[in-house]
């Protein structure tokens, strides 16, 4: 069942010096806080979401092992990448929302991060290259046996 109300509180939405917009303390925060719970849609059967809106889709598993996509809304998708975040996050199932809790002090007028995991940039650059390659094989630029050869190097 869902929640009555949602927590949103000490922060916005501010022009980032990291990408674009970013979330920002307006007040002092202490550790253990939680700032967002996010309303979410739930993405079962999509691998990966089409770009851009899989650059602001969380990835999550569940206790048997099922890879699935997280769609937030409010700020959470615009939470920006730090490999020294001060946050982190965790899905409620039940209430179907993205919860973003401070793992340190967070001072007014700091920007919120948390980390987007070991994986996420690289499967970007991955999937870059696959649709560059794809491109040039559509447009004739490389035979299938080139393509193959590229795949196996």
């Amino acid at each position: 069942m869902a929640k009555d109300k949602l927590i949103l509180k000490n922060i916005e939405v501010r022009k980032s010096p990291i990408h674009r917009y970013g979330v920002f303390a307006i007040n002092d925060i202490k550790k253990d806080t939680i700032i967002e719970e996010a309303p979410s849609v739930i993405l079962m059967d999509n691998p990966l979401l089409p770009d851009p809106l899989n650059d602001y889709a969380f990835g999550n598993v569940t206790d048997e092992n099922t890879y699935f996509q997280l769609l937030p809304f409010g700020y959470a998708s615009i939470i920006n990448h730090s490999d020294k975040p001060n946050t982190e996050w965790y899905f409620d199932e039940d209430n179907e929302i993205i919860v973003f809790i401070t793992i340190k002090d967070i001072k007014k007028d700091e920007e919120i991060f948390h980390d987007y995991g070991e994986n996420w940039f690289q499967v970007r650059e991955a999937a870059q290259i696959l649709n560059k390659l794809e491109d040039n094989f559509n447009n004739g630029k490389i035979s299938i046996n080139d393509l193959r050869k590229k795949l196996n190097d």
